[in-house]
């Protein structure tokens, strides 16, 4: 199986996208370059009222020791 990241190094969604045709293409050039923690609120929108429920929650999430910044998992291989 082969193993898809469409995130770079600096956490942004990137032209694995368009090469993989993980969107359709009216929607590559919104989140080509957009940071994944941004794309939420995007994804939202176009779920639009397709979603069933949407709600907020609590939760914890992985962060840096050293930076203090959220850790972003990406799969390597």
């Amino acid at each position: 199986i082969e193993v898809l990241m469409p995130v770079d190094d600096s956490g942004c969604y990137d032209e694995t996208l368009r090469a993989k045709r993980l969107l359709p293409s009216h929607l590559l050039e919104e989140f080509i370059g957009l940071h994944i923690f941004k794309a939420n609120e995007k994804i939202l929108e176009l779920l639009g009222e397709k979603l069933l429920h949407s709600s907020k929650f609590i939760h914890s999430y992985p962060f840096c020791w050293r930076t203090h910044k959220p850790v972003i998992y990406r799969a390597t291989e």
